[in-house]
C-alpha cells in the first residue's frame, strides 16, 4: 500500500513531507476518521521532535564526512498509538504554493462633483446668481382644470389592431 502523504510545517518558510506507513492498511481509516482524528494528535506529537531531529542529523552527517549512513529512529508512543521517526534524503525537491491574506482598511471615499462641475465654477469664473425683486409667480390649479375621462377621445390605434389581426 502506498503511504499516506501530508505536509509538516517545521518554521515559518520550511515545509516537510511526511510519509506515513502502516503496519495494515485496514488502520487507515481509523487514521482518518472525521468523528475522531488521530493524525492530527500525531502530528502534534512529532511536530516538536522533528526540528532537533532534522539538525541533529545535520550534525552527523558533517561529523562523519562523506560516508553514506542510516539515519536515527526515534519512537513516540501514546496511549493509541505508536510512531518511528526517521528522515530520508530525496533527489525530487518539491514546491508548496501558499494562500495568504492581507486585509487592509479601505480608504475613505472622496466626492469626485469638483472635478465633474469644477470648469463651470471656478474661482476666476464663479456663477452669479441673481437676486429678483419680487419673487416668482406660483402657479394654482382650479377644479376646472382637471380633465375628465369623458372628455378624452377614442384613440385610433384600438381599430388598427383589429384590423392587423383579422389578417
Amino acid at each position: 500500500m502506498s503511504p499516506i502523504r501530508r505536509y509538516l510545517r517545521i518554521t515559518k518558510y520550511s515545509v516537510l513531507e511526511v510519509r506515513i506507513y502502516l503496519d495494515k492498511p485496514s488502520d487507515a481509516p481509523w487514521l482518518l476518521s472525521s468523528r475522531d482524528p488521530v493524525l492530527p494528535r500525531i502530528i502534534e506529537e512529532v511536530r516538536p521532535k522533528v526540528l532537533p531531529k532534522l539538525r541533529e542529523e545535520n550534525e552527523n552527517a558533517k561529523r562523519k564526512g562523506s560516508k553514506k549512513n542510516r539515519g536515527i529512529k526515534d519512537v513516540v508512543s501514546q496511549d493509541d498509538f505508536e510512531v518511528t521517526i526517521f528522515l530520508t534524503e530525496l533527489s525530487t525537491r518539491h514546491s508548496l504554493l501558499t494562500k495568504q491574506k492581507s486585509f487592509r482598511d479601505k480608504p475613505k471615499l472622496k466626492s469626485t462633483s469638483n472635478k465633474l462641475t469644477g470648469w463651470l465654477n471656478t474661482s476666476e469664473n464663479p456663477i452669479h446668481i441673481e437676486d429678483d425683486e419680487r419673487p416668482p409667480e406660483v402657479l394654482q390649479e382650479h377644479a376646472d382644470d382637471v380633465p375628465e375621462l369623458r372628455d378624452i377621445p377614442d384613440s385610433d390605434a384600438s381599430h388598427k389592431r383589429k384590423d392587423a389581426t383579422a389578417d
